[in-house]
């Protein structure tokens, strides 16, 4: 079990999500995970949307 999949099970067993083949975890998710509202995470994205990719 690689690293990430470790940490996510340890976490919430949920974590990630698989959406067409990729890893996916929602704003919400990585919000609990900081323990911050899900707003938080989603400023950077739209105060910089070109830094992060369209998909």
């Amino acid at each position: 079990m690689c690293w990430v999949r470790a940490f996510f099970h340890s976490i919430k067993s949920n974590l990630p999500y698989i959406i067409k083949k990729q890893p996916v975890i929602i704003d919400a998710d990585v919000a609990a995970l900081y323990g911050v509202e899900a707003k938080r995470i989603n400023e950077p994205v739209r105060n910089n949307p070109n830094k992060f990719p369209k998909e």
